[in-house]
């Protein structure tokens, strides 16, 4: 009865780690899905304004735009990477 309720306490220890990877999982589909496509998004659209500009000089308010959304890009990227490496570490613990 001891051996049986070890194995039992195991299966809930591992079904339990698999719920917390899925949730990782679908964290990191959410950014990728919403998060990095709308700074994206914001950069292609800001680029086609600045090619169609009728003006020769770059319009100031168009490039701290981008830069803007670059670094929301970049900053959801890390974020990215981090809830990665994170789900890598699970899978060492394993």
């Amino acid at each position: 009865t001891a051996n049986l309720q070890q194995q039992m306490n195991a299966v809930v220890q591992s079904e339990q780690e698999l719920k917390d990877r899925n949730s990782k999982l679908k964290r990191i589909a959410e950014i990728q899905s919403h998060k990095l496509r709308r700074p994206l998004a914001n950069i292609l659209g800001l680029l086609h304004l600045i090619k169609f500009d009728d003006r020769n000089e770059f319009n100031p308010v168009y490039l701290e735009k981008l830069k803007k959304s670059a670094e929301e890009l970049d900053e959801t990227i890390a974020t990215i990477v981090s809830h990665t490496k994170t789900i890598q570490e699970d899978e060492v613990e394993l």
